[in-house]
């Protein structure tokens, strides 16, 4: 209970930083939107067509509003596994994003074991109730397939140096833990290791993508500005 309390804590800072983090610029996106294209304003100013000035505004913002709901609704964890499977193979090759997904997966699979572990769970039921609690559909195929080798006799650790779905360190730690006999110890350090590492990965993803919202509101606004600009010497030129 402690170690979820910790896990949903640690959600929810990373939800208040991120929205922190993307507020202004948010902002700055709904107001370039009202203003951009500025050929909108001299009408609903000068010649009052509030009717089509708003018209005109509910096709951008109605779009985007339905494509930010339906980015939430999917990235929801109560789906079925078909579409988190799907989402996970979406987020995968996201850069930062990807890797910390994939690391508090598996921090989260290295914690539930060593819970298991310790409370006498075997070895076969302990890694397919840690594969369920990583909440990684990709994690949860890789160890179901396991069972019949693991029964004829081959360990878990052979078992997760083939699978392509461990990076080289867990492989590497877990096989550590489990030939010396400190496998509970190996796997706290794996569960503080990428627990902490996809902290780190997430503060850069939320870092760089606030970055990211500010530079491309600037190339737009720079854009209208360029382009009202050159329109208004052009009609100039063509007077002359």
């Amino acid at each position: 209970m402690r170690l979820l309390g910790d896990y949903y804590q640690q959600r929810a800072q990373f939800a208040r930083s991120f929205m922190a983090q993307v507020a202004y610029p948010i902002v700055l996106v709904h107001l370039a939107l009202v203003i951009f294209p500025t050929q909108l304003l001299p009408q609903l100013v000068w010649e009052g067509q509030v009717l089509q000035f708003l018209q005109q505004k509910m096709m951008v913002f109605v779009p985007l509003y339905a494509a930010v709901f339906l980015l939430v609704f999917a990235s929801q964890g109560r789906h079925g596994e078909t579409w988190r499977a799907l989402i996970e193979l979406f987020i995968r090759p996201i850069p930062t994003l990807g890797r910390a997904k994939r690391g508090m997966a598996l921090a989260r699979l290295a914690v539930a074991l060593e819970a298991l572990i310790s409370a006498g769970v075997s070895i076969i039921e302990g890694w397919q109730l840690a594969a369920d609690a990583s909440g990684s559909p990709a994690l949860r195929r890789a160890v179901l397939s396991w069972k019949p080798r693991i029964q004829a006799g081959e360990t878990p650790g052979e078992m997760v140096s083939r699978s392509s779905a461990f990076p080289e360190l867990f492989s590497n730690l877990y096989n550590t833990g489990e030939i010396s006999g400190q496998l509970d110890d190996s796997l706290r350090r794996l569960h503080h290791y990428y627990e902490e590492e996809s902290a780190r990965l997430l503060r850069a993803f939320i870092r760089w993508f606030s970055l990211l919202v500010y530079l491309l509101i600037a190339a737009a606004i720079g854009y209208q500005i360029i382009t009202f600009w050159k329109n208004y010497y052009g009609n100039i030129l063509q007077g002359f």
